[in-house]
């Protein structure tokens, strides 16, 4: 079945320096590290797809919110201490669906773009980006085209820019249902622990009390 999405692929660099300096358990913790943020990033329908040692690939029908996704992923390890830094590739375009997974030249794309990214940058494709929609917040800058291995086209590349404003101190996401929430003062709040979670709803509240309870 073929379907159009917005894939985004990200891997932390120097991981294997650091698993070949530091050793292997000291490499999954910062692989268990980053999965936690991931979950934590995930804005509207953005999941995470599938995820190989360090490398992540997550999906959405929508480049907005995989574009939220990615900002609030790229902020979060940058917030890290004792943390790599992430670089990741963005693109949109027709896949074929099999099982859970996907095949086509959108995949290898993604790869291409995510392997040219330097560290702590996120490129991202033209295609990708007209998908954004008018007076998006995201600041993009155009890299030009490059030509991969193996792809008989050149790709455009704009480099999408961290850190809009500190979004992610603007917006928050619910963490039960993902949605994106613009006005953090006006959500549904709870406090643990001192810190304080956002929520769409009272059903998504009392869901999170639910599951997190005992």
């Amino acid at each position: 079945m073929e379907t159009t999405i917005a894939i985004m692929m990200a891997d932390l660099s120097g991981y294997t320096a650091l698993t070949e300096i530091h050793g292997g358990e000291k490499a999954a913790d910062m692989v268990h590290r980053f999965l936690q943020l991931v979950n934590q990033s995930l804005v509207g329908d953005s999941r995470l797809h599938e995820r190989v040692g360090d490398q992540v690939v997550i999906v959405s029908s929508s480049a907005e919110q995989l574009a939220y996704t990615a900002t609030f992923l790229f902020e979060r390890v940058h917030e890290q201490e004792w943390f790599l830094a992430l670089h990741a590739g963005l693109h949109y375009g027709t896949v074929v669906q099999k099982d859970n997974a996907y095949f086509g030249s959108t995949i290898n794309t993604a790869s291409r773009i995510m392997s040219a990214a330097e560290k702590g940058k996120m490129l991202c494709s033209k295609e990708f980006v007209e998908q954004l929609p008018a007076n998006h917040a995201f600041v993009t800058s155009s890299k030009g085209l490059m030509q991969f291995k193996n792809l008989l086209q050149p790709v455009d590349l704009y480099e999408l820019h961290c850190c809009i404003k500190n979004i992610s101190k603007t917006y928050v996401i619910d963490p039960v249902c993902h949605m994106l929430i613009t006005a953090p003062e006006k959500a549904v709040q709870l406090t643990r622990q001192n810190d304080t979670l956002y929520f769409c709803s009272e059903k998504c509240r009392d869901m999170y009390i639910t599951h997190h309870s005992g």
